[in-house]
This record gives C-alpha cells, sequence and structure tokens, in this order.
C-alpha cells in the first residue's frame, strides 16, 4: 500500500472538490447509530467525521503510522471513545460486529491502484452487514486520444541519443510501455471521451477490469497516446470527476502513450481496449490501439503492457525459475532464525542479543541486531490491536 506524507494528507483534505463531495455523501449515507468501517483512514479525518454524524461506533484501519495522528486527533476531538483505530491492512482485520456503512478511497491516479478493488471486495464480503452501505458506489473509467508534445516528450526525450551518436532505443521501447501520471487539458483531448468500464463496488467480485471503445478524431493533430480518467460516485446524486478540463483534484491523469507519435485528421477511428490484472498485489496493464482513417483502412496497431516496460536481468531471472535452487544469504539465515523465535515469548532486546551471537559479522553491535529484529517484527510480527480492550474481539490475524 502507499504511504502518504502529512503534506499529501493535508492537500487531500484541502483539495475541497473531492473533500466536501465526500463528507456530503457520509453525511446523506450514515445514520445514527451506525457502525461504520473506514478503510485507508490515513490521518482519521473520515473516521472523525463518521462519530460526529452520530456512528455508534468507527473503525479506522491504515497500514502506516499516520494511524497514530488519527488516534491524536480523535482524543484531542473528544471522540477517542467512538473510534477503535487499527494498524495494519482491512484484509487481516476481524471485527467484532459487521458494519452498516464502509467508507474508503484507495484509489491512485485510477481506481485500479495497488490492493483496493481486493480490499473492498473483502471488506463487503466479511465485515460489511447484508444490505449494507459503501463510499462511493462505483467509479467509471473513462479515456480518450490525447495530442500533448510536452508529456510525450518527458517520456521519450532522455533516451533520444542522436545528439551523442548513441542508440537508446531499448530504453525507449520501455519507456513507451509504461503509463504515467501527468497533467492533461481538455484542449489536448482530440476525440471526445468514452466510458471503458464501470467498477460497481457492490457487485465486483475479482480486482481486475477491462473494456474496449471506438473512438472519431474531431480535428486533425499529432496524437501519441490516450488519456484515461474516472467519474465517481459517492452516493445518490453526489459525484465528482478526474476528467481534464474539470477542477483539478489530487488524483491526476494517466496518460497511455504509444510507441510513436502519429498524425491523426478529423474522421479517422481509434479503437481502444483497456486491461488491468491484479498480479501479486500490483496491476499489470495492457492497452492495444488500432488507429483507421475515415475510409476503414488502417494506419497503424500498438499492442503494449506494463509487463513490457519492465527491466529483467538475466540473472534475476534465472533466481526466479522454478528449477532455481537458491541458497540462503547471511541475511536470509539470520531471518529465518529470528523469525523462528517469534513465538510470544521472547523480546526483541533478548532476540537481538541472539543474533550477535549467532552472527557477529553481520550484527557486530546490539544496536544493529535491534533494529534488525525491530524491521522484522514491523513487517511480519502480529499481536493485538491496541484498541482490542474497548473494541472487543477487534484483532489482526
Amino acid at each position: 500500500m502507499s504511504e502518504y506524507s502529512l503534506e499529501a494528507y493535508g492537500d487531500m483534505i484541502s483539495n475541497r472538490l473531492r473533500f466536501d463531495a465526500y463528507v456530503q455523501a457520509m453525511r446523506q449515507t450514515i445514520r445514527p447509530g451506525d457502525i461504520v468501517l473506514d478503510i485507508g483512514t490515513g490521518t482519521g479525518i473520515f473516521a472523525l467525521l463518521a462519530a460526529q454524524l452520530g456512528a455508534r461506533h468507527v473503525y479506522a484501519v491504515e497500514s502506516s503510522d499516520a494511524v497514530q495522528l488519527g488516534r491524536e486527533c480523535a482524543a484531542a476531538s473528544g471522540l477517542a471513545d467512538a473510534i477503535s483505530f487499527h494498524q495494519g491492512l482491512s484484509t487481516d482485520l476481524r471485527l467484532p460486529e459487521r458494519a452498516d456503512v464502509i467508507v474508503s478511497d484507495l484509489r491512485g491516479v485510477l481506481p485500479l491502484h495497488d490492493g483496493h478493488l481486493a480490499a473492498i471486495i473483502d471488506a463487503r464480503q466479511r465485515l460489511l452487514k447484508p444490505g449494507g452501505r459503501l463510499i462511493p458506489l462505483r467509479d467509471t473509467v473513462k479515456a480518450a486520444v490525447v495530442s500533448n508534445a510536452a508529456v510525450y516528450e518527458q517520456l521519450t526525450s532522455p533516451w533520444d541519443g542522436q545528439a551523442l551518436g548513441l542508440d537508446l532505443k531499448p530504453a525507449l521501447r520501455l519507456a513507451t510501455h509504461r503509463w504515467r501520471s501527468a497533467v492533461i487539458g481538455k484542449e489536448d483531448l482530440v476525440t471526445a471521451p468514452a466510458e471503458l468500464f464501470t467498477l460497481d463496488y457492490h457487485r465486483i467480485d475479482a480486482p481486475g477490469a477491462a473494456g474496449s471503445a471506438e473512438l472519431t478524431v474531431e480535428r486533425g493533430a499529432v496524437a501519441q497516446g490516450l488519456a484515461v480518467w474516472f467519474d465517481a460516485l459517492l452516493a445518490d446524486g453526489i459525484s465528482f470527476t478526474t476528467a481534464p478540463g474539470a477542477p483539478r483534484l489530487v488524483y491526476g491523469h494517466a496518460f497511455f502513450p504509444w510507441p510513436q507519435a502519429v498524425p491523426l485528421s478529423a474522421g479517422d477511428r481509434a479503437e481502444i481496449a483497456l486491461r488491468a490484472d491484479s498480479i501479486g498485489g500490483h496491476y499489470e496493464w495492457r492497452w492495444r490501439t488500432r488507429l483507421r482513417d475515415d475510409s476503414g483502412k488502417v494506419r497503424a496497431t500498438f499492442d503494449q503492457s506494463s509487463f513490457d516496460g519492465r527491466t529483467f536481468s538475466l540473472d534475476r531471472l534465472r533466481r526466479r525459475a522454478a528449477d532455481a535452487r537458491p541458497l540462503a544469504s547471511s541475511e536470509g539465515r539470520a531471518l529465518a532464525m529470528l523469525l523462528a523465535l517469534f513465538d510470544g515469548t521472547q523480546d526483541l532486546t533478548g532476540m537481538a542479543e541472539v543474533l550477535v551471537g549467532q552472527f557477529p559479522e553481520q550484527f557486530p553491535t546490539l544496536r544493529e541486531a535491534l533494529d534488525f529484529a525491530a524491521e522484522a517484527s514491523v513487517r511480519f510480527g502480529r499481536w493485538e490491536s491496541p484498541d482490542s480492550a474497548a473494541a472487543g474481539s477487534l484483532h489482526v490475524r
């Protein structure tokens, strides 16, 4: 999951269009006495608002250390007893009661981001009461052909080695198989927007999505790829859009480049398809484009994927091969021994002393061993939530 700075959390709150839409949706959706689950609570602002709106109890989940600021803000606001904060992932959470309402904003530039959809599907199935309510309700992903030379050149110009007499095309190929966040204006769009797919959070049952559309070029221009964004419906009648030309939100726009810029004329058509598959908690994207002139003749065909934008060294591929027979490194051996001590009977200082005794070259001081053990504890350990006493059986597996 992504971790944000305090300044980034502040930007989310001060971005009034997004924030006010969420506040309005919460006022419309949350009823006095409701149990509310806030996934990705960050500094706890939505959890505090839910408690303020009369929720009987709020369970606020956040994987980063920002959760501590949420606890402090809840105490300062006189709402500490109404909110149980849990640091971890919602997929590891067990609640003493199911929620009436789940509030979340786990999106990145696009809604298909890290473990967002998997977390919502899991929470809806395990942690939401039958007939419970979700904020947001759905997101609709849209796209248009875009002409923005500056954005495209930011991708490609570093790999133009002609002035140095070098051929950097291998790097250029990788660069154009990666989408990026960009600022795109409405004036950059050379086609009308088209809907690719809708994520209905009450119905989705898989973390991937795919869609296609045919777009008609409205004006002559040199185009370089696709602009992609989303429209959000938070509650009935309450929405916002991240579309180019709309008031700018914290999400930005996604730019999916083509391998080369293509001059287009009014009446040309672009057949596009976009697919996102969740693999190992991250998304692999594939975007295909077929450009035809007004007579139907194919002018260009592109088939791109983020997988093809990744660099794999031969050594790394050999290590990942199914028939590889790895040997543990010194760090791996230390970690294996340390994890064997995670049985709840020994503190980190005691574990660090064992590490110093067993691996003196790797850990010449107790401080270094303690730091190693502490990091492993954060990443691989589990324990009761600090709020367990107040929340009954609230805990992480």
